[in-house]
C-alpha cells in the first residue's frame, strides 16, 4: 500500500492456502515459504478479503461485529492491511480495477 488508500480501495487475499486452527488462521505465503498466524480481528479481516472487498466494508463489518470505535477501527485496519500487503499476503486495487 504505497499510495494512500481510500475507503473505497479494494483489498484481496493473494494466498490460496490458509487453515483455521481454533481461534487462529494460518496463512502460507507461497512466494517466500513463510507461515503467518492471524488472531482476533485479523481472522475476520482474512475471511473478508478472500474475495475483493472495499476497506469501508471491512471497517463496517468489524465495527458491527466487535462494537468498536469507527475511527480507531479504520486506523487499525489500514495499519493491519499495510502490514499484510508488505508481506505479500494481500493485493491492493483501485475500485475501477475490480468492476465489470
Amino acid at each position: 500500500m504505497n499510495k494512500a488508500p481510500s475507503m473505497t480501495t479494494v483489498i484481496v487475499a493473494n494466498m490460496r492456502l490458509s487453515c483455521r486452527l481454533a481461534n487462529e488462521v494460518v496463512v502460507l505465503n507461497d512466494a517466500d515459504g513463510k507461515y503467518y498466524g492471524l488472531t482476533g480481528a485479523g481472522v475476520r479481516i482474512w475471511e473478508l478479503v478472500k474475495k475483493p472487498t472495499r476497506i469501508e466494508e471491512i471497517v463496517a463489518a468489524l465495527v458491527s461485529e466487535f462494537h468498536v470505535d469507527e475511527r480507531q477501527c479504520e486506523k487499525d485496519v489500514l495499519e493491519f492491511l499495510r502490514a499484510m500487503a508488505g508481506k505479500g499476503l494481500v493485493s491492493v486495487k483501485d475500485p475501477d480495477e475490480t468492476s465489470g
